[in-house]
């Protein structure tokens, strides 16, 4: 999937794809955030738009015939039907164009900002040939009922349900109807055309659905703002309930339909957040406060993290060197490494209230596939634990959750170097070697699956000219089994050495 945004911020244009391992570092002001939080609002908002447009010509489109299938001995179709030749307009491709438009036209809300400041900016989104091998190898399932005019008990409506199925390593969707299937034929072919038509649209709309969710990672994000998230989170919480129950209270006077979906959103199990609503926050932090102060509903399940890979929250107590509770009546606390006294979230260092969220997220609700976002992940970390925070990420990467960070760390960086070098050269490496005990083979990162981009002026096209221009972009890094070909930290320390050098011996 190739993301393309323009008029953003400070960017001007710039487009990018992700990989496994995803890293976006450049100076401050130059455009970080907007990437990072615009992806997260369309990811996190995709399937409400989505249910929006249902009646969208984009979305009515449909090569399905079910009065056809059901005749089929063996009924199914090809999902090439849906994307077909990548390079022209598509089914698929045709809804993406029609997600992306409005969902840029609600920019402002994504980002709690006016609108007219998002008025000429854009995402978009081109499948490639990435995507096409993704929904080959998704699995899903689904059921789609049709009123049928069999005779039932005490006059009870009856339904035909039709059987809908991909499956894994598979380009068909097969069909399956019930036994009574010649009846079904009968009953279908008793409705007027139109109505056969709606049900053809209903049972593709939920194909389209499900190819979506196969390309779209389900997004987590940790923002900057986390660690005033956690210090706050109870009054937040007080304030969010004071606000939904104000709205209420109005609604029921008004009868406003939208102060009632946004009550519902407010209160859904998911921290999506619509973009056709309004909030406080952008929808990035407002997904931190949700999760923040709804951890009651996130601590009752079990991650895959915690039950297939113990030692990546082992690793993680290195970092915060104590374990986070939830204690049943506010977020958590905090339990030190070798002590017995429990501390308030309130109560401890910057650096553990910044990757609380972290923990809960990794131990109670990570899921794979998943797309996790964090910015600036060093955020109150000792250099030590920089480093170890890098090692950190490449496990979850290599667990099957994908990674997406912001960073000024040369230090995160200069390590994330180290595990794509070891990487190359593992069955060469003396293991006992004091260098090189600390690492083991779940930390490395293969240089192919990590992606490194800069924001900052470079010549870019700019849609709809002739000639490349300097503004801001997004610039890919090189990187190749050697490492990260990254000259902007190094810079500045070659500045700060050739000061410490004309300090002490007065030459540069």
């Amino acid at each position: 999937m190739k993301y393309f945004i323009e008029n953003m911020g400070p960017i001007r244009y710039a487009e990018y794809s992700l990989e496994s391992f995803n890293v976006v570092c450049g100076m401050n002001n130059t455009g970080k955030t907007y990437i990072t939080y615009s992806l997260f609002g369309f990811l996190s908002g995709w399937e409400g738009i989505f249910e929006s447009i249902l009646h969208h010509p984009a979305v009515e489109k449909t090569p399905l015939n079910l009065d056809e299938l059901m005749k089929m001995e063996n009924p199914k179709i090809d999902l090439n039907l849906y994307y077909g030749d990548l390079s022209k307009p598509s089914i698929l491709q045709d809804v993406l164009n029609i997600l992306c438009d409005v969902y840029s036209k609600n920019l402002g809300a994504i980002f709690a900002a006016e609108e007219s400041k998002f008025a000429n900016g854009s995402l978009s989104i081109q499948m490639d040939e990435m995507d096409v091998k993704k929904i080959y190898d998704s699995e899903w399932s689904f059921t789609v009922n049709i009123p049928a005019s069999l005779d039932g008990k005490n006059g009870a409506a009856q339904y035909l349900p039709i059987f809908v199925e991909k499956k894994e390593n598979d380009f068909c969707v097969y069909f399956k109807f019930v036994d009574i299937a010649s009846a079904g034929l009968s009953i279908l072919s008793n409705y007027e055309e139109k109505l056969i038509g709606i049900f053809n649209k209903g049972t593709s709309y939920m194909i389209v659905r499900h190819i979506l969710q196969a390309l779209f990672p389900r997004p987590y994000i940790s923002s900057a703002e986390r660690t005033g998230v956690v210090t706050f989170r109870e009054d937040l919480a007080f304030a969010r309930q004071k606000f939904v129950t104000s709205i209420v209270s109005k609604a029921k006077n008004r009868g406003d339909s939208r102060n009632r979906v946004l009550f519902d959103s407010l209160f859904k199990d998911d921290e999506s957040v619509d973009p056709k609503y309004d909030f406080e926050y952008p929808s990035a932090v407002q997904a931190n406060i949700d999760f923040m102060t709804k951890i009651e509903t996130v601590v009752k399940k079990n991650s895959y993290i915690k039950q297939e890979y113990e030692n990546i929250l082992e690793y993680f107590l290195k970092i915060s060197e104590g374990e986070y509770k939830y204690s049943g009546s506010s977020v958590g606390y905090f339990l030190a490494k070798g002590r017995s006294k429990r501390f308030g979230l309130d109560e401890v260092s910057s650096s553990v209230r910044a990757l609380a969220d972290l923990w809960f997220y990794l131990r109670y609700y990570a899921q794979k596939g998943d797309l996790l976002i964090i910015d600036e992940p060093e955020l109150n970390l000792h250099p030590k634990n920089q480093r170890f925070m890098a090692r950190l990420l490449a496990m979850i990467s290599r667990a099957g959750i994908n990674i997406l960070i912001t960073t000024h760390s040369e230090y995160i960086l200069r390590e994330l170097n180290y595990l794509i070098r070891l990487y190359s050269v593992w069955d060469k490496v003396e293991r006992d070697n004091s260098l090189v005990a600390e690492y083991d083979e779940s930390m490395l990162v293969d240089y192919q699956e990590v992606n490194v981009c800069v924001t900052g002026r470079d010549s870019v096209l700019v849609p709809g000219n002739k000639k490349k221009t300097r503004a801001n972009t997004l610039s890919k890094v090189e990187i190749d089994e050697y490492g990260i070909k990254l000259d902007s930290f190094n810079d500045v320390i070659d500045e700060m050495n050739r000061l410490e050098d004309y300090i002490y011996w007065g030459v540069e």
